[in-house]
């Protein structure tokens, strides 16, 4: 005898927390602060970067998880270990556990956002952002979402193409693939919604969710999470820039943001 499926009450919260900095509100003592906040690993590929703008973006993004994660975990952001994916992703490797993390920068902005019990990933960029193009984009965009950008004409196209190109990376980078996704059939919303994954395999579940966020007027951020559309979550928005303006960031502390 056939037994019907039930699907499974979902009873947990997911807790979120999205994390944000504007480095162009820092000072010169202000970005040396941030990037003593970074292991020895994260200061030597910071050096790298040969020009200061993105040396100081790619600090803040650093410096900002091991804020917010050991504030989550109510550890010293010193005691913490990240480990990357054999794609590139990273992940906390010490202490282990449920909490997945993801960060990233563009404009003037670095973002970090943490799920405890589902995969993560956020992305941001200046809604002007002029790289951005239909060309740049071919063979990246669903034939709807070419017809939703080809519809506009001007600031409003740009700022269309910016939210696809936003949106796609956040889900790409919450599954780990990156570009190897085939974000052709991937289509996402233009504000909060669903994104099926069905083309994508192994990811669960076949539907997960995407968020829109605006830090400021000037940029657009995208939150993927490997979540049901139906599934409850609570997400929390931080701005941290003052937590690295003119003072060390204050001790951990356990307990919700």
């Amino acid at each position: 005898m056939s037994v019907a499926r039930v699907k499974p009450e979902i009873s947990r919260i997911v807790g979120v927390e999205v994390w944000f900095c504007s480095v162009d509100d820092l000072n010169s003592v202000d970005h040396e602060q941030v990037r003593s906040l970074l292991s020895s690993d994260e200061q030597a590929r910071n050096r790298r970067f040969l020009v200061d703008h993105p040396r100081h973006l790619h600090a803040a993004a650093y410096a900002l998880a091991r804020h917010a994660i050991g504030r989550r975990l109510g550890l010293p952001p010193a005691e913490l270990r990240f480990g990357r994916a054999p794609g590139g992703r990273p992940f906390l490797a010490h202490p282990r556990g449920m909490l997945d993390f993801n960060l990233a920068h563009g404009g003037g902005l670095a973002v970090c956002a943490l799920a405890d019990g589902c995969r993560v990933g956020i992305d941001v960029e200046p809604a002007d952002r002029p790289e951005l193009s239909l060309e740049l984009l071919d063979g990246l965009l669903a034939p709807g979402e070419r017809d939703r950008v080809t519809a506009r004409q001007g600031s409003a196209r740009q700022e269309a193409l910016v939210g696809l190109w936003v949106g796609k990376e956040a889900v790409a980078k919450a599954h780990g693939g990156g570009l190897s996704l085939p974000l052709d059939r991937l289509v996402v919303p233009e504000g909060d919604g669903p994104v099926t994954m069905t083309a994508v395999a192994g990811a669960l579940p076949p539907v997960w969710r995407l968020h829109r966020l605006r830090p400021d007027r000037r940029h657009r951020m995208a939150l993927a999470l490997a979540l049901a559309p139906d599934a409850p979550a609570a997400i929390s928005f931080h701005d941290a820039t003052q937590v690295f303006r003119g003072h060390r960031p204050p001790a951990a502390s356990a307990g919700p943001a």
